[in-house]
C-alpha cells in the first residue's frame, strides 16, 4: 500500500516503521524453543530460512544478539517484495535450496500471511497459535487453513518429527 503513496507520505510511513522497529529491538525476546528447534534442524542438516516484514537491520540485530546459531539463510526482510501471503519468497527459497516449494514447511504465527504464503506455494504449513486464537474455530472462519496448528515451538518440533518420519529422514 505504501508504494502507492506520494514520496512525502512514503518517507513519513517508513520513518514511523523505523521507530516501531527500534522499539521492537529494545523489547526483542526470542520465542521459547526457537534455538532448540533450529539446533535440531541443523543437526539433521535441514536448511532454514526466514521471511519477515521487519527490516534487514532488525534481522541482522536478531542474528547478532539473540541467536547463538548460524543465521537463517536466506533471510528475506521487508526489502523483499512481494510480501507474504504472495508465495514468491518461498519459491525463491526453494530455488536457493534446489528443491520444489511443495517440499518446504512454512512455520509462522500469522494465519493470513505466513500460512497464506505457505499454502500459495504448496508448502506444508504450521501455524503457531500461542494465544489459542484459533482453537475450536470453524475452518470457514480461518483466513487460510493450516496443515497443523500448534501452541508453541515445542509442539512444532513434535509435528516436524512426525513429518520427518513420513519422508524417512
Amino acid at each position: 500500500m505504501i508504494a502507492e503513496w506520494d514520496s512525502t507520505r512514503q518517507k513519513e510511513a517508513y520513518r514511523a516503521i523505523a521507530e516501531i522497529e527500534e522499539q521492537a529491538l529494545r523489547d526483542m525476546k526470542i520465542m521459547p524453543g526457537a534455538v532448540e528447534l533450529c539446533a535440531e534442524l541443523d543437526e539433521y542438516r535441514m536448511p532454514r530460512a526466514i521471511v519477515t516484514r521487519n527490516v534487514m537491520s532488525s534481522v541482522d540485530f536478531f542474528h547478532e544478539t539473540h541467536f547463538p546459531l548460524p543465521p537463517f539463510h536466506p533471510s528475506l526482510s521487508r526489502e523483499w517484495q512481494p510480501y507474504k501471503p504472495d508465495p514468491a519468497s518461498l519459491c525463491f527459497i526453494a530455488g536457493e535450496w534446489g528443491v520444489e516449494s511443495d517440499e518446504l514447511v512454512m512455520i509462522g504465527d500469522s494465519c493470513r500471511d505466513d500460512v497464506g504464503a505457505g499454502s500459495n506455494a504448496g508448502a506444508t504449513t504450521i501455524l503457531i497459535d500461542e494465544e489459542r486464537r484459533w482453537d475450536g474455530v470453524d475452518d470457514a472462519r480461518l483466513p487460510v487453513r493450516p496443515d497443523f496448528i500448534v501452541h508453541d515451538l515445542f509442539e512444532c518440533r513434535a509435528v516436524l518429527h512426525g513429518l520427518l518420519k513420513l519422508v524417512g529422514k
